[in-house]
């Protein structure tokens, strides 16, 4: 099938050499982060061996694996890729963290750079709220009024 969009691409006048050029580019991308991916699962559970043998035996395992495998390599966030490998790993490791390990892949999914920093403002302005508080109770417990 690869042939037949190469063939396709080729053959687009006026682009074809250069779209080319870019889908075998992204295409290379998407190999690298699967690989690096992978590296990390591996690394996390010490044994490539043992992670095939729960993907096998965990149907859970397994929906955890194809969903992180086929978020990583469509992520452009290096952090995103990683956190993703290592959830993997720490559920083939401990079957007992299956269910945070989905949760968090799941949740990272759809999550990108613009809703990090969305995320970061958020807490931005809630660390501000609780230092206000912190503040206003402090005047009021050194001016000995009570704020009840």
């Amino acid at each position: 099938m690869e042939t037949s969009i190469r063939v396709v691409i080729a053959g687009t006048p006026m682009i074809g050499g250069s779209a080319l050029v870019l889908y075998d580019d992204l295409r290379d991308r998407q190999a690298y982060k699967a690989a690096e991916f992978m590296d990390i699962v591996e690394a996390g559970t010490g044994d490539l061996e043992k992670m095939l043998r729960a993907i096998d035996q965990d149907p859970a395992v397994e929906s955890l694996f194809i969903s992180a495998f086929d978020s990583a390599p469509r992520s452009g966030m290096k952090g995103k890729r990683r956190l993703l490998a290592r959830v993997v790993a720490e559920a083939v490791v401990d079957t007992a963290k299956i269910d945070e390990s989905m949760l968090i892949t799941y949740a990272l999914r759809d999550l990108d750079a613009v809703h990090i920093r969305v995320l970061r403002r958020l807490a931005d302005e809630w660390h501000l709220e609780l230092q206000t508080r912190a503040h206003v109770a402090s005047d009021g417990a050194s001016s000995g009024t009570s704020e009840v």
